[in-house]
């Protein structure tokens, strides 16, 4: 096939958009020998959610060239520094697509040892791709550490550093951190979500890969409950409760006990004495919502973008019980002014 070059792919020149005399677009990739058996195994798996590989040609014994297809769509790096955070729900879509494509890729033993924003196409119809495998590697029985050291600063692994071999956990480690930056803007180490999701990632980040997740099916089943889009309806309400929130079923079976019993207290007191009562829900209405926003129920506490502001922990706090204190009395008179509105 004859090819027109039309421009270099980011700050790269061995990356280039290329058109086709019938004017259909690809991608053309100039590697070195040694990563041929990479793009090789690629080309042979078909793996969903990893550009097609249309052809790999031998230039000359030092170099390869890989034709592949041309995703259109924006890098998840540019959406996040123009859009701003993603919900929850989103980035756990986005990263669930993710491991659908590195389930596959790492059957097959290869290891990305890239994954950041920047690698990352979003569709217009939000579907993900996973590319540039340029530095990854075949996973090696027996071998201690890799013998190049390679990764981006802030996504790469410890065990990327000649620590250890890189395996499935390096790449499970730089997942944990593109699901931060997408929820929180930041990296792990600089800030975390504060809401259930944050066990994950914590997870996903562990220093020591022996207590990272074991494979990325794993880390997909553990984001299952956060596909609010996907999962029943009341699945998606129940997980932003807390004792439901990991969904494990003693702390749900504690949880609901705790809630029939208050549940149950309360409409005793209602019915003892409609004096009592009313006082009851006067300030009972008000203590609830100030529950929920403690706790972070249906996502009320983390969907206020000044407390989101914080810069560290402390501070956070500090506007969380301000905000909190604020809040609570607002909601007390608003509810006071309408039962009084309603009785008298």
């Amino acid at each position: 096939m004859d090819f027109i070059t039309v421009r270099a792919l980011g700050n790269r020149s061995d990356v280039t958009l290329i058109r086709e005399a019938s004017g259909q677009l690809y991608v053309r990739r100039i590697i070195p020998a040694e990563k041929v058996s990479v793009y090789q195994t690629l080309q042979s798996l078909h793996a969903p959610h990893i550009p097609e590989i249309i052809s790999i040609t031998e230039i000359s014994a030092e170099q390869y060239e890989v034709i592949e297809a041309y995703i259109e769509g924006q890098t998840l790096e540019h959406i996040l520094s123009s859009r701003g955070l993603l919900p929850e729900d989103q980035a756990a879509v986005y990263i669930t697509q993710l491991c659908d494509a590195l389930e596959i890729v790492h059957k097959a033993g290869i290891i990305h040892r890239d994954i950041k924003p920047e690698n990352i196409i979003i569709t217009a119809d939000d579907t993900l791709y996973l590319l540039d495998f340029d530095i990854s590697r075949v996973h090696k029985r027996g071998q201690h550490a890799d013998t190049d050291f390679m990764g981006t600063k802030g996504y790469a692994a410890p065990e990327q550093f000649g620590f250890q071999q890189t395996s499935v956990s390096t790449d499970i480690y730089a997942i944990g951190v593109v699901l931060n930056e997408m929820i929180t803007g930041q990296l792990p180490q600089e800030a975390l979500p504060y809401s259930s999701i944050r066990r994950i990632i914590i997870r996903c980040t562990d220093i020591d890969p022996t207590r990272r997740y074991r494979s990325v099916k794993q880390l997909k089943n553990a984001l299952h409950i956060y596909l609010t889009k996907e999962a029943a309806p009341l699945v998606g309400m129940l997980r932003s409760v807390p004792g439901f929130r990991s969904w494990t079923g003693w702390k749900m079976i504690i949880a609901a006990s705790f809630y029939v019993l208050m549940a149950a207290s309360m409409i005793e007191i209602m019915l003892d004495s409609l004096t009592l009562g009313l006082d009851f829900l006067l300030y009972l209405v008000p203590s609830i919502l100030l529950f929920f926003f403690i706790f972070d129920c249906f996502h009320l506490r983390s969907s206020v973008r000044w407390l989101r502001k914080a810069k560290s922990r402390f501070t956070y706090v500090l506007r969380c019980i301000l905000f909190a204190i604020g809040w609570y009395l607002f909601l007390a008179a608003v509810w006071g002014t309408l039962l009084g509105l309603i009785l008298y």
